[in-house]
């Protein structure tokens, strides 16, 4: 596990990994605000970019395609690069959205905007073909300075069948800011290396205004 998913920002909780997954799983369903076996988005992209303070600039080299049902992470917006194999999925949660199902018998229960480490290890988990696929969290002023966020992590990862993708590999990136929310970036393709710089490029499409 990493510092991120033994401390919860803001106040240490003891809990163990199994906890913590339970109840990251339970953010991440309860977070779509729709019952676990919807596959639709829980709102347009432009209204929940609003309420999370999100602005969002694809690129020209970018070509919007349907959005791919996710049955218990609904992805709101996706592109294709127009010359590199790339897929990008994009999704945001605004904080005040997420919602936590979840009674802990010692009272600790965390609060929704604590969470965003969890939930990303949760994602992994699922879209992941080995659930403890390392992740790789920004230093602060990285996270500030492209995404004008306080906390950003990203994993690369083989996909499972549950990424539902027709690319080998993954590199999901999680963004969160206090008071406004969470936003996820999943990049899916077949050889790292020939998209690294294109992603490198286009990873900052997304990032909080404020």
């Amino acid at each position: 596990m990493t510092r991120s998913d033994q401390s919860i920002r803001k106040g240490r909780i003891n809990m163990t990994f199994n906890q913590m997954i339970k109840l990251a799983l339970v953010v991440v369903y309860s977070a779509v605000a729709i019952p676990v076996c919807a596959a639709e988005p829980i709102a347009s992209f432009s209204k929940l970019s609003k309420e999370a303070d999100i602005i969002f600039t694809p690129p020209a080299e970018l070509e919007e395609i349907a959005v791919v049902p996710m049955p218990f992470f609904p992805f709101e917006k996706a592109y294709k690069h127009k010359k590199a194999k790339l897929e990008i999925r994009y999704a945001i949660r605004p904080l005040s959205r997420i919602s936590i199902d979840f009674t802990d018998p010692h009272g600790l229960t965390p609060a929704p905007g604590t969470v965003f480490p969890l939930v990303l290890t949760a994602l992994i988990g699922q879209f992941a073909q080995h659930a403890d696929a390392p992740k790789h969290e920004y230093i602060p002023e990285q996270a500030k300075s492209l995404f004008n966020a306080d906390w950003a992590a990203a994993s690369q990862f083989k996909a499972s069948p549950k990424a539902k993708s027709e690319y080998k590999y993954a590199l999901l990136l999680a963004i969160h800011k206090d008071k406004r929310g969470d936003a996820y970036t999943m990049f899916l393709f077949d050889d790292p290396k020939a998209v690294k710089a294109t992603i490198n490029k286009i990873v900052n499409t997304m990032r909080f205004a404020s």
